[in-house]
C-alpha cells in the first residue's frame, strides 16, 4: 500500500484550491471503479458515490464486495475484484481536521426575583478537512497507486457546517478534476468556478488575451508559480502587471481579490471583487467571495466573544454586531445563488446565515430546495 514518506518526495502538481497530485491522473479511473470510503460516516460515503456516478463514472461501493467486520484473504479479495469487472480502485482516507470552538450566552431578566439570569453553551465547529485520494488500476496488478491527490477544504459555513459537508466538497472538486482528464473539461472548470477563494485557471485569463504580448503570457505563467509556493505576495503583484498589458479580464481581478483574501487585506479584496463583478455582472463567484470577504470581519468579533463568556451585556453586545455583518453578507450570498442555484457551498453557506438572523421564512424555504438537490 501507500507509502507516504517515499511518495511525498515526488514531483508534486497543484491542480486546483488546495487540491495537489502526485503521479499522473491519465488512466487512473477507467471501467468499473471500486471505491472504499474510509471515513467512518455511511450516509456521507452514499452521497460520494453519488457524486462520482452523477459525472458518469461506473462506480461501485467498497461496502458492497467486502462485508464490514469480516476478515478477508488475499485470495478472496482478488477473486471478488475479478468477478466483478473491477479495473480501478479508489481508496479515499481521512486526512484530519481542525476544529475551533465557538460560544453562545443568552441573558434574561425575571421580574419576580428580580434578577437576571444567564444561560450559556460552547460547541466545536469544524474548521478544516483534509482528504487523500489514492488511486490503483488493473494494468498495475493494483499493487501500487499511479496517482493520490492530497486536498483539504475550509468549512465556510460556520457552525452551520460539519465534517461530512467540507467532506464531500472535496470529493466533489477531486470528482471534477478527475472527469477533465477523460474529456470533460467544461464540466471541471465549471465546478471549480463554484469554490469558495478559488484562483481561476491561467487558461481562463489568457482566454481573451490570445494576441496579447509574451510578457503577459509569463506574468501569468508566473503568477501560477508564485501560487503554487504559496507565495500570494508575489502572486498578487504578477496579476497587477498582468493588468497593465489586459485591464478587461474581470478573472485577473477576482484573482487578485483571492490573494488579498490570502493576505487577510479584506476591504481590498472586496474592492477587486467588485471590479470583476463591474467587467462581469454575472460572475457568482466573485459575490460568494464578497459574502466571504464580509463573514471573514466577525473573526476578531467571535475571538473576543469567546474571551467574554462572563461579561453577558457585552457578549450580547458584540454578538449583535456579528449578526450586523451577517445581514451585509446575505445579499452578496443570495446574488451568488440566483446565479446558480445548484451551488451546495452557496445554499449552506445561505441556510447558516438565515438560521443565525432567525429569517425563519427564507431558511425553510431554501431547506426545501437544498433537500430536493441533495
Amino acid at each position: 500500500m501507500l507509502s507516504l514518506v517515499s511518495l511525498l518526495v515526488s514531483a508534486q502538481e497543484k491542480i486546483g484550491n488546495k487540491m495537489y497530485l502526485y503521479g499522473d491522473l491519465n488512466g487512473a479511473v477507467a471501467g468499473k471503479t471500486l471505491v472504499h470510503y474510509g471515513i467512518n460516516d455511511p450516509k456521507g460515503a452514499v452521497k460520494a458515490l453519488k457524486e462520482f456516478s452523477n459525472k458518469g463514472f461506473d462506480v461501485i461501493s467498497w461496502d458492497k464486495l467486502f462485508m464490514p467486520g469480516r476478515k478477508y484473504s488475499k485470495q478472496e479479495m482478488a477473486k471478488k475484484v475479478n468477478d466483478y469487472g473491477i479495473e480501478s480502485i479508489i481508496f479515499i482516507k481521512f486526512n484530519g481536521k481542525s476544529t475551533y470552538t465557538q460560544s453562545n450566552a443568552n441573558s434574561t431578566y425575571s421580574s419576580f426575583t428580580n434578577s437576571i439570569n444567564t444561560s450559556g453553551s460552547s460547541y466545536s465547529v469544524v474548521g478544516r478537512v483534509g482528504l487523500l485520494f489514492e488511486f490503483y488500476t488493473k494494468k498495475t496488478n493494483f499493487d501500487k497507486p499511479i496517482a493520490v491527490i492530497n486536498c483539504n477544504a475550509t468549512n465556510s459555513w460556520g457552525a452551520a457546517g460539519s465534517q461530512r459537508g467540507v467532506a464531500l466538497k472535496i470529493v466533489r472538486r477531486v470528482v471534477s478534476e478527475l472527469k477533465s482528464h477523460i474529456g470533460d473539461k467544461n464540466s471541471a472548470i465549471e465546478n471549480n468556478e463554484n469554490q469558495t477563494n478559488d484562483i481561476i485557471s491561467t487558461s481562463t485569463m489568457n482566454s481573451s488575451a490570445e494576441k496579447l504580448s509574451s510578457q503577459y503570457y509569463e506574468l501569468i505563467n508566473k503568477s501560477v508559480e508564485y501560487a503554487s509556493n504559496g507565495d500570494f505576495v508575489k502572486f498578487k503583484y504578477s496579476l497587477i502587471e498582468a493588468l497593465k498589458y489586459n485591464p478587461t479580464e474581470p478573472t485577473i481581478y477576482y484573482n487578485i481579490g483571492v490573494a488579498c483574501m490570502q493576505q487577510n487585506r479584506i476591504d481590498e479584496a472586496i474592492n477587486y471583487f467588485n471590479k470583476a463583478i463591474e467587467l462581469k455582472p454575472d460572475y457568482g463567484d466573485a459575490y460568494n467571495n464578497i459574502g466571504a470577504a464580509i463573514i471573514e470581519k466577525t473573526n476578531p468579533i467571535i475571538e473576543e466573544m469567546n474571551k467574554s463568556l462572563s461579561d453577558f451585556e457585552k457578549y450580547d453586545r458584540l454578538q449583535a454586531q456579528q449578526f450586523e455583518i451577517y445581514k451585509e453578507a446575505v445579499p452578496f450570498y443570495e446574488k451568488a445563488y440566483e446565479l446558480n442555484s445548484t451551488n451546495i457551498s452557496v445554499i449552506q453557506t445561505l441556510m447558516g446565515l438565515y438560521e443565525n438572523l432567525k429569517m425563519v421564512k427564507e431558511h425553510n424555504s431554501l431547506k426545501l430546495k437544498y433537500d430536493k438537490i441533495q
